[in-house]
């Protein structure tokens, strides 16, 4: 009976916070974009946020882990705008971390968010049919040609 009890007690005391919500905007950045996180959490024991993350390739290679601190700027409120540094990736995955007077929190854990590359104007990619040079090898070939049967008909 004692052992009830004090499992009650413990479960009563032990403070069950709602998680965070997050804001990102804009909500598809764009590759080399900026980004401003804000967090906010109902519990104002939070003494810090951090926004861990990956930028990542298409062909699903990230980047180095990167922690950015957030910034409380209201008891409940953390924010940081954060330039994007990858040309080439075409979304990031991120976990959000609080620590509070109980220990450190992790939510949202490995959250993708996708990048809006439709308007990337990126100068790696162009329209070619995967043969560079042979463009200027034909043009070649046919002045060559052309020099060729000019010059048998003026024999």
């Amino acid at each position: 009976m004692i052992f009830l009890f004090a499992s009650i007690i413990v479960i009563l005391s032990t403070q069950a916070y709602a998680e965070p919500t997050i804001d990102i905007t804009p909500e598809q950045p764009t590759p080399e974009g900026t980004l401003e996180v804000t967090v906010n959490t109902n519990d104002e024991t939070v003494e810090e946020v951090y926004f861990e993350y990956f930028e990542c390739q298409e062909n699903g290679v990230c980047s180095i882990k990167k922690n950015e601190s957030l910034t409380k700027i209201s008891p409940n409120t953390f924010s940081k705008s954060i330039t994007l540094q990858l040309e080439d990736a075409v979304y990031l995955q991120y976990t959000i971390i609080t620590k509070d007077d109980q220990g450190w929190n992790e939510y949202f854990k490995l959250t993708k968010v996708e990048y809006d590359t439709s308007s990337s104007t990126n100068n790696n990619q162009t329209t070619d049919n995967g043969t560079p040079g042979f463009e200027f090898l034909i043009l070649v070939f046919s002045i060559m040609v052309i020099s060729l049967i000019a010059y048998r008909r003026k024999r």
